[in-house]
Order: C-alpha cells, then sequence, then structure tokens
C-alpha cells in the first residue's frame, strides 16, 4: 500500500512540475522573445545589413518566430498550463488554430533553411551560384517559401476535429493520426535540419576553398579594411547559421525523438507514474523545440559581432543617455558622428532647436562653439536657451540637432535616477554609472513586463457576492449567470413548507354504495340462509369490505402525507426550479410507491391469515359446520368449502389453499339448504333467476371483493340495479344509490379495473402535485448568492500592481546594480592587465598589506559615506549631520533586516496546502501522513448522498423460504393425503392437517422477503449528509452502526403488524377450522347447538395437564399418525410439531427438525401413509451452515426474520465519487522557506527604508540641537519664535536635492518640484486616511475548535447573529442529545390486568354452563374475563409501539449545517418532539383500525358467540349448521361491529357487544376509579380475591367516563417527557472553528500599516515624475511669458 501512495505522490509531484515549468517557461519565452525579435527587427532592418539576403531571410524567420512567440506559445500555455483549451472550442477553431500553430513553426524552420542555402550560394565559387544569393531572388522567394509551407499543412483544415467524449482536438481515427506524425517528423523535425546540416557542410567546403585561394593570391590592397567588410560580414553571418543550426538540431530533434520512443512503447501497460513521466517527456519536448523560434536573438544574433555593434549604436542613438560631457567629449562624438553618418539624409534648409537644461554641460558656450566649428555651422543666439543654426549643409544640422535633443532631454533622468551618488569626473565611475543606468532600466522594464504580461495574460476570474437576494433578482441572475449558486441558511427542509399533496379518489369511494343505509337494505332475516353462491348471503359483507378500503385508503394516504409533509429536502445549496420540480417529483414517485407497497403488504396478509388459519365466515362461504359420525361418534367439524365451475361442476377451488375460489354472483331460485358444503355454478345444476356480471362471491367478502370489477356492474347499470332491487324484494320502496358516473366533476375513473388494482392504488386515481417554488425560496434563507466572472484584467489593475512593485524593487536594483556593476568592470581590469604588472604587484604586495588596504578603504567608505547629502547644507556641521544620519540609516536598516530576515525564517507558520480535483488514492495517502492526516479537510460539493450509492445490504434466508416444504405442489399433496381418509382426521392432532401451517410458513417467508425488500428500498433513499468527506475507518463506523441500527429495528417493523394481528385474533378468539372450538349439542331431543373455546391436553411423558385456548395462546399437543386403525390414539407423535388453539399458534410453536435430511421422521411419515405424493422430495440439508438450530422454534427464526446472514459491502470509493470534493486542505508547521523570506522582505524594506529616510534625519537634527543648545548660535535660534523657524524650514525644503545642481534657479525649481511633491503626498495621504476613517470593515475573528464554555463566552461577547460555527458532522442522531421516555396510563399496571386478576376472572367464565353461551355472552360473567384480557393486550401492544415510534425516533437524523443557537435549537426540537407526539399514534392506529375493519367486514366469528352462534336446521346426518348474527338491542352483527348493550347485571361503563375488543372500546372503565364499584364487582364475580386497589383519578389526564378507544387512540400515554441537552449536541457537532464576523471602522494600526505600504511605492512614483512634469510646466510658462514679452516690444 505503502509503495503504491509513493507512485501516486511522484505522479502527481510530476504532473504539477511539469505545469510549473510549462508556466514557467511559457512566460520567459514570451516575455525575452518578445524583446528578442523586435530587437532582431529593428537590426536586421539596418541600413549596414539591409543589402544582404541573407539578413532578409533572417528578417523572415525573425516575423514567424515572432507569430510562435505571441500565437503559438500563449495557446499551448493556456491549454497545457491552465486548462483553457481554446482549440477544442469549436470545430472552427480547432482546424484553424492547429493549422497556425504548427505552420507558424515549420515556416520559421524553413527559412532558416533558406539562409543556410544562402550562404552555399554566397561562398560559392560560381559566379551564376553567387549571383542568387541576391536581395531580390530573396523578395521572391520568401513569399514562395511561406506559401509552399502552408500548402503542406493544408491537409490539417481536412482532417482535425474535436473528438468525443474527452472534447479534444484531434485528428479523426484511421492513417491519418499516423500520417500526420510522420509529416510533422518530416516538416519540421527531420526535414530542416536535413536541409540546414546539407548545406552547411556546403558551405564549410566552400569557405575552406576560399581560404585556399586567399592564402595562394593575396591582395595587396591599400585600402584593404574597407574591401574585407563584406567578406567579414558574410562570415559573421554564416558563423550565426551554423549556430543557429546545431541548436536548432538539438531542440527540434526532441519531438522526433518523443515519437519514436512512443511508437515503441504504444503496446505497453504501464502505470501511473511512467504515465506522468511519459507526458512530461512529450510536453518538455515539445515546449523545448520552440526555443529557437523564441530565443534567436539572444542565441544567435548576439553572437555577430557587427550585429553587436550595430545594435549598440542604434541603442545608443535612440535609448541611452551619454556621459557627462567635457568639450574634449562633445568635439570626439562630433567626429564619430560625422565618421559614421550617412549621406542618404536629406534635411532642407536649417534648423531651429531648444537645448534644455544647459546648467547640466560645464561651460555650455564653449562647448557648443567648439562642436560648430568642428561641423562648419553658424550659430545665432536667439532668445533663452533658443540658437539659430543655418549656413550649413542639411545633414550636418539633422544630426547636431538630434543629437543634441537627446542628450539634453534624457540626462534629466538618468541625473534624478542617480542624484544620491557623488559627483566623480572619474572616467570609470562615469561609465559604471552609464551600465549601471542600462542595466538598472533593463531590469526595471523586465521585471514590470513579467508582471504586466503575466497579469495582463490571465483572465480573471471575479467572484461576485450578492447578499440577501429576492426571488425576483435570483431568477433575474439565474437567466443571465447558469453558475449561480445560493448557500441556505437553512438546509433542511420540511417538504410540507413547499408541497401540497392533493388527492383524488375513485368515484366509487364517494358514493352511496358505501354508505351504511345501502349495507343495512341488503340485510334481512334470511341473509344468513341464504345459498354461498347466492348475492343476498355476501352482498352486505362485500360493501363493508368496500367502505372499509375505501374509508383505511383515504386515511393512511392522509397520514402518510403528512409524515411526508415532515421528512426534510436536505440541501445546503439553493436548488434551481427545474431540478426542484425533478428532485421532488422522484421522491413524491418514491413516497407513492412505499405507500402502496406497504398498504398491499398489510391486505396480502389478512388474506393469507385467513386462508391459513381457515377463518370461519358468518355466511360460511369459506366452510361450513358440518354433522359426521365417525365410529358411531358425532362429530361436528368444518368442511371447507369447494367453490365448482363449468359443466358438472367439475372444476374445483377449496378455500383452505386460496382466497380467490369463487362464481359468478347470482340470484337463485328459492333458499337452498347446501348439505356438501359445495357452491356449484352451472346452468344445468342449479336454477338462477339472474346471475350479475362482473360480480363474484367466494370464500370471504375480501377475496370475492378483489375479483369483481366495476365493468359493466350494476354498480354503472340502472337496469341491473333495479333488478338487484327487485329480487331482494323490499316490501319498501327504498332510495336506492344513484349509479356511478363516467367522468364526473372531471375524474378519470376508468371502469375496467378490478377492485383488485383500485386497492393496489388506494382507489386514487389521481395525485395531483403542488409545488410552490416562492416558498422553498423563502424557507431556505438564501443570505448570500454567489456567481462568477471572466473578465480581463483591468488597466487600474495592472497600475495598481506596478505602483506596489515598483517601490521596493526601484530601491533593491538601486543598490545592488551600481555596486555589482563595480565589482565586475574592476574585475574584467584586473583580467586585462599585463602580467609583469599583475605579478608585480602580486609580489611587492603582500596579503596582509591587501587586508589592511580594504579594512582602510571600508573604513573610508564608512567614516566619508553620505547619502543625504545636500547642496544647500554643505557646512561642516550639517555635512557631519548627514553622514551620523547616513550611519544610523544604514544600520537601522541592517538591524531591521536581520530581525525581518530571522523572524520570518524562523518564525514556524501554519500553512494551509489544497489539493485541487484530489483523487481517492491522494486522499487515502494524505489521510495516513500522522503529520498532517488529522487536519484534512475536503467539503463535499453534494453532502446528501443515498445510502445505495456506496451500500450493497442484501439478506440471505432460512433455506426453508426456499424449500420444497412451502410450494404449492407439497401442500396440495399433503392435503390430498388428508382428503383419501378425511373422517379419520377430524377432531384429532392429525399430521396431514399440518398443511395449513405450511401455508402460514409459506406466508411468513413471504411477508418477510417483502417486507424487508421494502424496508431496505426505504433504507437505501436515506441520505447521508455530511459536509466534509469522511475518512474511511470513520466511513466504516459510522456505516456499520447506522446498517446495525437498521437490523435492529427491522425487526420491530416487520413484526408489529404481525403481532397485533396475533393479539386480536386471540382475544376475540376467532373461529379457525382446526381444533379452537368445541361443539355442545343439548335439549331434548336435542334441537339446539353451542360452541365453547376449546381445552389442550398437553402429554409430557407419563403426565399431562389441560390448557384453555381462551387463557392460554400457548396450549399446545403433539400431531400424531392417525388412521382408523389408529383413530383414538396415534401410532406416534411426530417430534417438535404441535397442534395449538391457531394454525399460526401451532407454526410458531413448532420446529423444522423432522424436515433435515438427517432425520427419519419423515420416512417414519412416508412409510406408515405408505404414499407417493411426498416423492421424491429435497429435505433440508443439515450440513449448510446456519446461525439456527435444528430444533429452534419457527418463532425464533421469525424473530429474526428468517434471516440467515447479511451480506453487506461498504464502497468508499462510490461514496467518494458522490461526495466529489473539489478540493482538499490540510495544514502543515513550518518554517518560511529562504524564497518565502526574500519575497517578504522585499515587500517590506521600500517602506522601511522611506520610513527611515524620514524619520532619522529629523531625529539627528533633534540630537545635535540638544547638544549644542547652550552654544551662542543656538541660543540665537531659540530666540527665534516657534513659527518663524517652522515658516523658514518648510520654505527652504528640497526633497530633491542634487549637490551637481546647486545653482540657484536649479535649487528654486527643485523646491517648486518640492512643494507639488508635497501637496500631492499630503492630498493622497489624507483622502486615503479619510476613506479609512469612514469605511466599515468587515473582520472575521477565527476560534479553532473551541470549547464549550468558550463558545458561551462568545454568545456573551457577540451578537448571535455574526457567530458562525460549521459542524463538522452535519447529520446527528437525535438519541445522542435526547431522552425521550413516556408514562402510560394506570390501568396498564393495575391489578385489574395482572396475571393473578385474570385467572380469578377466567375461572369464573370457565364455570358457567357452555349450554348458555349464547345468552352468557350478555353477562358480565360470561365477558369480564375476555374484556380485561383484551385490555391487557391493548396496554401491552400500545407500549410496543410507543417504543418501536421513540427507536425509529431517536435513530433518525438531526440535520443542521451549523451549530445552531440554543434558542433555535429549543424551538426546533420542541417542533419536532411535538410533531413526533402527533403522528406517534397514527400508524399503529392504522393497523389497528384495518384489521378491525377487515374482521366485522369478513363477518369472522368470534368464539364467545358474542356476535354469530350457531343454529340447528335439522340434525340429519352431513347436516350444515348455519351461524346467525348476535343483535343488541336494534343493531345487527352482520352489518356494524358497533353493537353494544349494557351487561346484566348492570356495571357502570360496562358494555357488551359484537366482540370483546369492540366492546371494551365502547365501555369506559369509571368503576375502576370506584372502590364501591370494583367491590360491586368482586361481590357479583363472587372472586376470592381481595378487590383490587381503585384507580387515582387525579392521576391521569383523561376522564374517567371516557370510553376506552379514547385510551387507545392516545396509546394509553399519560406524559411524555424528554430531556434534551445542548451540551450534548455541541458535543456531537464539533465545530472545528468558530467564526464572529465584526463590521467596524479600521483601527489605527491597521491604517499606519497600511499608510506606510503605500507610502513607499507613492513617494518613489512621484519623485521620479514631478520633477519632469514641474520642469516642463516652468519651461511651457517661461515661453507664454517670453512670447508675451516679444509681443509687448514689437508693439
Amino acid at each position: 500500500m505503502s509503495s503504491s501512495y509513493t507512485s501516486i505522490t511522484e505522479a502527481m509531484i510530476i504532473r504539477q512540475n511539469t505545469i510549473v515549468f510549462i508556466r514557467v517557461w511559457s512566460y520567459l519565452m514570451i516575455i525575452f522573445g518578445t524583446f528578442g525579435h523586435i530587437s532582431n527587427i529593428y537590426v536586421f532592418t539596418r541600413p549596414s545589413l539591409r543589402s544582404n539576403s541573407c539578413s532578409w531571410y533572417f528578417l523572415a524567420a525573425t516575423i514567424s518566430g515572432l507569430c510562435v512567440v505571441i500565437i503559438s506559445t500563449p495557446l499551448r500555455l493556456l491549454s497545457f498550463g491552465y486548462g483553457i483549451d481554446y482549440f477544442s472550442s469549436s470545430v472552427a477553431a480547432c482546424k484553424i488554430l492547429t493549422f497556425i500553430v504548427m505552420w507558424v513553426r515549420a515556416q520559421y524552420a524553413w527559412f532558416i533553411a533558406l539562409a543556410c542555402i544562402d550562404r552555399f550560394l554566397c561562398s560559392s565559387s560560381c559566379v551564376k551560384l553567387r549571383a542568387l544569393s541576391a536581395v531580390r531572388f530573396a523578395s521572391y522567394s520568401i513569399p514562395l517559401a511561406f506559401l509552399i509551407v502552408g500548402l503542406t499543412f493544408f491537409h490539417i483544415l481536412l482532417y482535425y476535429e474535436i473528438t468525443f467524449p474527452k472534447q479534444m482536438c484531434s485528428t479523426i481515427r484511421g492513417i491519418y493520426q499516423a500520417f500526420i506524425g510522420i509529416w510533422t517528423l518530416i516538416a519540421y523535425s527531420i526535414g530542416p535540419p536535413i536541409v540546414m546540416l546539407y548545406f552547411g557542410l556546403g558551405t564549410i567546403q566552400h569557405i575552406r576553398q576560399s581560404i585556399r585561394r586567399s592564402g595562394v593570391n593575396p591582395n595587396p590592397i591599400l585600402n584593404q579594411n574597407q574591401q574585407q567588410r563584406p567578406k567579414r560580414t558574410d562570415r559573421q553571418l554564416m558563423q550565426m547559421m551554423f549556430v543557429q543550426y546545431i541548436i536548432f538540431i538539438l531542440t527540434a530533434s526532441l519531438p522526433a525523438i518523443q515519437y519514436i520512443y512512443s511508437s515503441i512503447r504504444s503496446s505497453l501497460i504501464i502505470d501511473d507514474l511512467q504515465s506522468a513521466k511519459d507526458s512530461a517527456f512529450t510536453y518538455c519536448s515539445g515546449f523545448i523545440s520552440l526555443t529557437v523560434p523564441c530565443l534567436s536573438f539572444y542565441l544567435f544574433t548576439l553572437s555577430n559581432e557587427d550585429i553587436q555593434r550595430a545594435l549598440t549604436i542604434a541603442i545608443d542613438e535612440s535609448f541611452l543617455p551619454m556621459p557627462i560631457p567635457t568639450e574634449n567629449d562633445c568635439r570626439e562624438a562630433a567626429l564619430q558622428i560625422f565618421s559614421s553618418s550617412s549621406t542618404d539624409w536629406i534635411v532642407d534648409g536649417s534648423a531651429t532647436i531648444t537645448i534644455l537644461r544647459t546648467d547640466l554641460y560645464p561651460n555650455f558656450q564653449e562647448i557648443l562653439d567648439s562642436i560648430c566649428e568642428k561641423f562648419q555651422v553658424q550659430v545665432k543666439f536667439l532668445s533663452n536657451y533658443c540658437y539659430c543654426l543655418n549656413n550649413v549643409k542639411p545633414f550636418y544640422v539633422s544630426l547636431l540637432t538630434s543629437r543634441l535633443f537627446r542628450e539634453t532631454f534624457l540626462k534629466v533622468l538618468i541625473n534624478f535616477l542617480y542624484h544620491h551618488l557623488r559627483s566623480n569626473t572619474n572616467r570609470d565611475e562615469i561609465n559604471d554609472q552609464r551600465w549601471s543606468t542600462r542595466i538598472y532600466i533593463c531590469s526595471l522594464l523586465v521585471f514590470i513586463s513579467i508582471l504586466l504580461v503575466y497579469n495582463g495574460l490571465q483572465d480573471k476570474t471575479q467572484l461576485i457576492n450578492v447578499k440577501n437576494p429576492s426571488l425576483q433578482d435570483y431568477l433575474l441572475l439565474q437567466n443571465t449567470h447558469s453558475d449561480i449558486n445560493c448557500l441556505c441558511s437553512q438546509i433542511s427542509i420540511d417538504y410540507g413548507s413547499f408541497v401540497e399533496l392533493n388527492p383524488t379518489y375513485h368515484i366509487i369511494c364517494l358514493s352511496e354504495f358505501i354508505s351504511q343505509t345501502w349495507i343495512d337494505l341488503l340485510v334481512d332475516n334470511m341473509t344468513h340462509f341464504q345459498y354461498p353462491g347466492d348475492l343476498r348471503a355476501s352482498a352486505t359483507l362485500q360493501f363493508q369490505v368496500l367502505r372499509e378500503l375505501c374509508n383505511r385508503s383515504k386515511i393512511i394516504l392522509n397520514n402518510n402525507i403528512q409524515s411526508f409533509y415532515g421528512n426534510k429536502l436536505i440541501s445546503n445549496h439553493l436548488i434551481k426550479e427545474n431540478f426542484l420540480i425533478i428532485d421532488t417529483n422522484s421522491v413524491i414517485k418514491t413516497f407513492e410507491t412505499s405507500t402502496y407497497t406497504d398498504f398491499q403488504q398489510l391486505f396480502q396478509f389478512i388474506r393469507s391469515s385467513m386462508v391459513g388459519g381457515i377463518l370461519v365466515s358468518g355466511i360460511e362461504t369459506a366452510g361450513a359446520i358440518i354433522n359426521r359420525k365417525v365410529l358411531n361418534v358425532t362429530i361436528y367439524g368444518i368442511a371447507v368449502t369447494d367453490y365448482q365451475k363449468y359443466p358438472d361442476c367439475g372444476s374445483s377451488c377449496t378455500c383452505d389453499l386460496a382466497d380467490t375460489c369463487s362464481v359468478p354472483a347470482a340470484f337463485y331460485n328459492g333458499t337452498i339448504f347446501d348439505t356438501k358444503s359445495q357452491v356449484c355454478y352451472d346452468d344445468a345444476v342449479t336454477k338462477t333467476s339472474f346471475v350479475m356480471k362482473n360480480w363474484f362471491v367466494g370464500c370471504w367478502a375480501l377475496g370475492s371483493l378483489i375479483l369483481s370489477s366495476v365493468e359493466k356492474s350494476f354498480l354503472y347499470n340502472q337496469t341491473a340495479l333495479n333488478l338487484v332491487a327487485k329480487y331482494f324484494n323490499w316490501t319498501s320502496n327504498p332510495t336506492l344509490p344513484a349509479i356511478l358516473q363516467v367522468n364526473t366533476s372531471g375524474q378519470t375513473t376508468n371502469k375496467n379495473n378490478t377492485f383488485n388494482i383500485l386497492i393496489q392504488n388506494l382507489f386514487i386515481e389521481n395525485l395531483s402535485i403542488i409545488i410552490n417554488y416562492s416558498l422553498y425560496f423563502t424557507q431556505c434563507q438564501p443570505q448570500l448568492c454567489y456567481y462568477t466572472i471572466i473578465q480581463s484584467v483591468t488597466p487600474l489593475y495592472l497600475f495598481t500592481s506596478l505602483i506596489a512593485l515598483y517601490g521596493g524593487l526601484s530601491i533593491v536594483l538601486q543598490f545592488l546594480i551600481p555596486r555589482l556593476v563595480t565589482f565586475f568592470r574592476k574585475c574584467f581590469k584586473r583580467r586585462n592587465e599585463t602580467t609583469v604588472e599583475t605579478e608585480s604587484m602580486e609580489f611587492n604586495v603582500s596579503l596582509l598589506q591587501r587586508m589592511e588596504i580594504l579594512a582602510k578603504r571600508i573604513w573610508y567608505l564608512i567614516v566619508k559615506m553620505n547619502i543625504f547629502e545636500s547642496s544647500n547644507q554643505q557646512e561642516p556641521r550639517e555635512i557631519q549631520k548627514q553622514r551620523w544620519a547616513t550611519r544610523i540609516y544604514i544600520l537601522c536598516l541592517i538591524t531591521g533586516f536581520i530581525i525581518l530576515f530571522f523572524y520570518t525564517m524562523l518564525s514556524i507558520q501554519t500553512k494551509s496546502i489544497e489539493v485541487k480535483q484530489p483523487s481517492i488514492d491522494t486522499v487515502l495517502y494524505l489521510k495516513s501522513q500522522s503529520e498532517y492526516g488529522s487536519s484534512l479537510q475536503c467539503p463535499c460539493t453534494q453532502i446528501n448522498i443515498a445510502y445505495k450509492q456506496f451500500i450493497a445490504l442484501q439478506p440471505s434466508y432460512h433455506q426453508v423460504c426456499s424449500s420444497t416444504f412451502i410450494t404449492f405442489s407439497f401442500v396440495s399433496s399433503l392435503r390430498t393425503l388428508l382428503q383419501i381418509d378425511l373422517s379419520s382426521a377430524r377432531g384429532r392432532p392429525d399430521f396431514r392437517l399440518t398443511f395449513q401451517l405450511f401455508i402460514y410458513l409459506q406466508t411468513l417467508c413471504t411477508l418477510m422477503n417483502t417486507t424487508i425488500s421494502s424496508s431496505l428500498d426505504k433504507f437505501k433513499q436515506t441520505q447521508l449528509v455530511t459536509a466534509d468527506l469522511l475518512s474511511i475507518d470513520i466511513f466504516n463506523y459510522q456505516m456499520y452502526s447506522i446498517i446495525t441500527r437498521f437490523q435492529s429495528g427491522l425487526v420491530d417493523r416487520c413484526l408489529s403488524f404481525f403481532q397485533l394481528v396475533r393479539n386480536m385474533t386471540f382475544v376475540n378468539q376467532i373461529f379457525a377450522s382446526v381444533n379452537n372450538a368445541d361443539f355442545n349439542l343439548y335439549g331434548s331431543p336435542a334441537n339446539a347447538i353451542t360452541f365453547s373455546i376449546t381445552k389442550i391436553t398437553n402429554k409430557d411423558g407419563n403426565s399431562s395437564h389441560i390448557c384453555a385456548c381462551a387463557n392460554d395462546i400457548t396450549c399446545k399437543t403433539n400431531v400424531g399418525l392417525y388412521t382408523f386403525k389408529y383413530f383414538w390414539a396415534p401410532k406416534s407423535t411426530v417430534p417438535n410439531i404441535y397442534q395449538a388453539c391457531f394454525p399460526l399458534e401451532s407454526l410458531l410453536q413448532s420446529t423444522l427438525q423432522c424436515l433435515y435430511d438427517n432425520q427419519d421422521c419423515l420416512t417414519t411419515i412416508i412409510d406408515f401413509y405408505n404414499s407417493t405424493l411426498f416423492q421424491p422430495m429435497e429435505r433440508l440439508n443439515s450440513s449448510l451452515p446456519s446461525r439456527f438450530a435444528m430444533n429452534d422454534s419457527v418463532s425464533t427464526l421469525l424473530s429474526e426474520l428468517f434471516i440467515e446472514n447479511w451480506s453487506q459491502v461498504l464502497n468508499y470509493s462510490s461514496y467518494f465519487d458522490q461526495c466529489q470534493p473539489a478540493s482538499c486542505s490540510y495544514t502543515i508547521l513550518r518554517r518560511n522557506s529562504i524564497f518565502e523570506t526574500i519575497t517578504i522582505i522585499t515587500g517590506l524594506i521600500g517602506g522601511l527604508s522611506v520610513s527611515l529616510r524620514i524619520i532619522i534625519p529629523f531625529i539627528i537634527s533633534t540630537f545635535f540641537l540638544m547638544i549644542h543648545r547652550r552654544t551662542q548660535q543656538q541660543e540665537e535660534i531659540i530666540l527665534i519664535s516657534f513659527h518663524i523657524r517652522l515658516f523658514r524650514r518648510l520654505r527652504s525644503i528640497n526633497v530633491f536635492d542634487h549637490p551637481r545642481q546647486n545653482t540657484i534657479k536649479s535649487i528654486k525649481q527643485q523646491q517648486r518640484a518640492t512643494y507639488v511633491y508635497l501637496i500631492i503626498v499630503s492630498i493622497t495621504l489624507f483622502i486615503f486616511i479619510l476613506y479609512n476613517l469612514l469605511i466599515y470593515d468587515t473582520t472575521i475573528l477565527t476560534v479553532t475548535k473551541p470549547s464549550f464554555e468558550r463558545y458561551q463566552q462568545l454568545q456573551q461577547q457577540y451578537s448571535v447573529d455574526t457567530i458562525n460555527c460549521p459542524c463538522s458532522q452535519v447529520s446527528t442522531s437525535y438519541s445522542s442529545f435526547i431522552e425521550y421516555e413516556c408514562d402510560f396510563h394506570s390501568i396498564c399496571t393495575s391489578d385489574f390486568i395482572s396475571q393473578t386478576y385474570l385467572q380469578q376472572l377466567f375461572r369464573v367464565y370457565d364455570s358457567l354452563d357452555v349450554r348458555y353461551a349464547v345468552t352468557n355472552a350478555f353477562t358480565l360473567e360470561g365477558t369480564i374475563f375476555s374484556h380485561y384480557q383484551a385490555l391487557r393486550s391493548l396496554c401491552n401492544l400500545a407500549k410496543d409501539a410507543v417504543n418501536i415510534a421513540r427507536q425509529n425516533y431517536l435513530t433518525s437524523s438531526f440535520v443542521a449545517a451549523s451549530l445552531i443557537h440554543i434558542n433555535q435549537f429549543n424551538a426546533q426540537i420542541n417542533a419536532s418532539l411535538a410533531q413526533f407526539q402527533s403522528t406517534l399514534p397514527n400508524q399503529y392506529l392504522n393497523n389497528f383500525q384495518f384489521i378491525r375493519g377487515m374482521m366485522q367486514s369478513n363477518a369472522l366469528v368470534s368464539l364467545y358467540s358474542t356476535n354469530w352462534y350457531p343454529v340447528l336446521n335439522n340434525i340429519t346426518f352431513t347436516s350444515k349448521i348455519f351461524m346467525k348474527p348476535q343483535s343488541y338491542g336494534n343493531c345487527n352483527c352482520l352489518t356494524s361491529a358497533a353493537c353494544t348493550q349494557s351487561s346484566t347485571p348492570f356495571i357502570p361503563g360496562y358494555f357488551v357487544g359484537c366482540t370483546p375488543l369492540e366492546a371494551l372500546l365502547r365501555s369506559t372503565i369509571e368503576c375502576m376509579y370506584e372502590q364501591t364499584c370494583i367491590n360491586l364487582l368482586t361481590s357479583y364475580l363472587n372472586l376470592s380475591l381481595p378487590s383490587p386497589q381503585p384507580l387515582n383519578e387525579n392521576e391521569t389526564r383523561f376522564v374517567s367516563n371516557g370510553n376506552v378507544e379514547i385510551l387507545v387512540q392516545e396509546m394509553f400515554i399519560e406524559t411524555c417527557s424528554s430531556s434534551v441537552s445542548f451540551n450534548q449536541y455541541y458535543t456531537q457537532c464539533r465545530p472545528l472553528s468558530c467564526s464572529v464576523t465584526l463590521i467596524q471602522r479600521k483601527n489605527f494600526v491597521v491604517i499606519i500599516t497600511t499608510l506606510l505600504g503605500l507610502y513607499g511605492g507613492l513617494t518613489t512614483f512621484l519623485r521620479l515624475v514631478v520633477p519632469f512634469i514641474t520642469t516642463l510646466l516652468h519651461k511651457i510658462t517661461a515661453k507664454c511669458q517670453q512670447r508675451r514679452n516679444n509681443q509687448i516690444s514689437s508693439n
């Protein structure tokens, strides 16, 4: 791992260094190349070179090289150095720019090749060839070469395109890729060098031949120098050509080498490090190959001595000043001008010239007369500084005029720059000053050019901030700036704050068909006696199911919508409207799917429970109670209904396998008492009066309804509805419901939908979605929006940058350059001395003497140095002051430099290192480094990431859920075995009856699978919210913790509905077909029947005990192997497979041990029944690894959701890609490098120097004044008043004082310039100070890693709005800072529902005569046990539901990007807790009410005989026992579960009703608050235990006479208390820093510091400009004054 990290780091360093090389090289080439080529053009256009044809080729090459510098190099710099690729901006740009770049590069090479050819021709001995080396021939060959080279690259315009997906300008794929590489080698890298080599060697051969000819035939001509000059020029050009050729070969061949290298390695697989090296070689070779076109001036032109001389003369004449002229100097200069002048100049007439600053020239008049005499010029003085030159040759006048003008103008600048140097007439020092000035100007220009070019070429990306934008402002900016980004002050926004969902339901749910009136209308006294296939038997239940589904769909959807409104949209940035709509619609679609899926899971489980348990319906459509005799014993049992269709009713479908068994609903002739438990539909068998279209009846009302359809049913057909009314034969004439209308009120009702499809969609026709972007914008509350604009650097910015650089740079250059020039001049002079003199000096002067001489010189320099020399302060005393000021100035400057240097070098700085666009390998490597890994921060560009992006979580289930034991074939085989000998299994715990267990097992496996899949989908949609990239260790820890919490909470979510069904079935003792009911025939003769709850005898070895299903849900007995032979006792029992009170309980208490392949249990069963139905059968594999033991009960498997293990994979790479960190930063502690130190000191030395030059002279003057205050002279001065002395001082101040300009006139001009200088400086500084005093400055105070106490101090010191503490952990679970507990109603902990008290109540119930079960349902003794047992169950279910909801809430996340103020924090948490409490009962009550509704609408029978009881029609063999609904008052339990009445005897608030649960919900517990009522209850029941203590009415928030349903709706919660810790929240937030934004005026220290920084550059700039401006104004004023005087004189 470490080696890979090292390779990655090296590759990253190589790429960064390559970019740095490209940038530095490009800037140097642009600056020096531009200057060099301009110089080349200037040189090659000189008259002395214009007549040479080779110069023309070099001039053409120079122009091509200049194109390379200003076109090719900047484009390459932007593309490779900054990633700004203009080549790929468009197809046209790709073609044209590539063509130009490659053309101008090759064009330069071929012009050099032409120069080689020209030298070959020039040196040839053939006259005809030499004739071709002419300017005329060059004028034709240059354009022709330009055209030919351009045409050779014309194919680029045809075959270059923008390739995808990399969006690069490249060649089209195919053979052209190879062709362009080879062509580039020939046209640039190889072709021109070969031509140069060939003709270069030929030129050398010609020169050698010429030398041999010259040696044989010498030419003794007197004027040899003039005749040899053209040959010398040719030789120099040849020399230049050879040097250029050699360097061009070395540099231009690099691309060829690179191309060959790449071709060889094209088939190799290389790593990232080698790829970086190859890329660096490619880029560097490409850029280095342009060295010759860019730097030809420095490499080649300066190698020619004649061209050097011509360039020097040109510079001298054009730019550089001459030394201070003496008489001899002027004469020599005039002679040089005269001797080197050309007669090509033509100037007509005479000239008038104004000579500036004649005071710069000593003996100016004498010098002028001498020069004019030399030039034969007549001078006539006209006025001040004006002379008339006439009666001479025109070119003499022009020479003298231009020469004098240039000398006088530039002398002002030179003397100003070096006014501090001492006046010295030594010629060596004057030459030093000349060269220092030249180098100073060039260096200053180079540095300034680099600054200007660097800033000028860069496009400045400016960040524009918009504070507190309105929605209109944002939308306008979004239209013009697509990259606008706004930071939300609230990153977590409720969907309900900007989304509105309005569902539109199917018209059936709004019709009168689900009204109670219509449901009651469908019932009469014979309903329960109707044929099961008759619509009159099941119509009322079907419409009750429809009503329940409609109502429950509305409630569930409305509750889920409210929950959805509470969900959070998490984003730290304002989302654009179109993206918000797309994202929100996607979330809503997920919400819809989740809602439908959750409801379908409940819906399917209810259906499966009815099938698996064969729960008996009161109208006996699923099974009928049949009287059968086995071995002369009368046995009552359930005969499962068999629905048959088609001819002769041959096709069979039984309700113990599916709830979709059905026949078309019809009206049958008469009342048919079925004795076969069959429902048959066939015209030949049954007589029907009217068959309903698209309407079916089946096992249960729910199953038959989902098969029915509204299409062409009586719901849409008035005629069919009238027929329904006819066959119901209502005695009255009721008002029928209005039929359904198509497209009523704009609804999009689809008549083709079955009820099953409608239920799957929760009867929703349309879900209207309204997304209000304005409300979202208001909730987001963007306080700052920003966008970027790319613009060129403004001239003002360039000017201020120049001023900032000039101050310190000029001082450093002025200090270094003169000393370096003097040093090198002396070294050069020593090398030129004769050897004898050198040896003599070395012999005469010893090393010690040299050291003494050096020490004396240094001492003399220290003693005599004076940088404060003034022309008007020449007294010895003033000079002494100046020298002391100089010494102290130098000492302070050196001391300050040393202090700054060591402080900057030794101070440890916290450096923040930023890595742009980091890769995951880079981040992992940086994190692994101990010195800065802990400080690494990578802000995510996407702070919310769905778990599905980086978590792969999938369960693997127990093998039984994929085995053959839960397949339909196995269940059918087991049931077939039962049907062969059904009578022997009736009333017995026969193994063959366990087929229902396997149906339930298949149901549970399917339910767990679908529930877990749905929960996983929701989990994967959950978002991880992190502001910064998590490290891989923290990421793994947090994700595994989240997965663990999800897995633990999954059990509660999956089993909560299951437990609710289980408990409600138990407390109501729903009639199941398997052994939970006993039938009791009584009367004489026997003409009545009742049923009671069965009791089970459980044998354990030799002992046995009896338990009642009413009291103990765990009652069970082993199943056995029964036949007629073994009817009374089984041959053997099946181990660990039980029969309990309900099929579901039987399954839960059984194990799967018998089903494994290492057990002989199943073999025994197969052998006993001698059946081949199970052959072959794949059993459970005992060798497979499993977390469960073979003897673990199914209840244990179910508690783990049948999950063997979880496959969980965390993909940190995917998380990294989704986080998309644009940059990573880390801090390191290190000292400044030497380069950083020099840069910092250079920036400070300018202001420090200027400040010392102002302060030190004043201090020295004050010090000397204090020392000599007792002298006579000082006493006279002291007597003068202060303001007079100040006035004199101000009048005599002169900052432009120069020792050599000491005339009165010069001093006055200097003082005038000083006044202007001081005025400008004062005004500028005053404006600056005033501006800084008036404006407000935004200061950000940062506190690193603040403690909670420090944060509280910040709150007390500053305003809350100014403090911002970004959380390092944006998402925090509520459990980390909230403790939440609920207290429940005292009834849930009272003795009334204790196990002891319930056992006493059960004894009362059990002692009742079962023959009177129907009447017992109205008595206190017959119902109080079931009521209190239901109350206990409701309490436990409520507690469990509250704990699950509490756990889910506490594990959810509180999201905040920054630390919230405690007041706002408390407000948000209180609001969140209030919302949680208000929605807490929703899911529990939805499930609870849904189960209640399904029990009632499917007419499930309670064995307490409270809603249905059996009745006999006859007692013949196989006769059917009918069920009759109970009635309470005028309320029938067939149509309503709300039927109740007071018990017998009467107890206040106690009611009996259709089921124990329904009766309890409508009862009150007011009796339990009164001791007298409790005593009365005890006496009625004759209980042996003492009466329980009454409940305390003062300890509850509920009224005593409120019914229990109110308690259930409130989940028995009295109070819920929460403890919220802001301190713990602060700990979880973990702010790494807090910033306090202070808006205040700048303090004095900041103003002074900024002022000093400005003053350094400002004063240096003004000291340069002001003297020139004042002198120019003075001359203009003098000239105007002279004109006025002349006009007055003439007048």
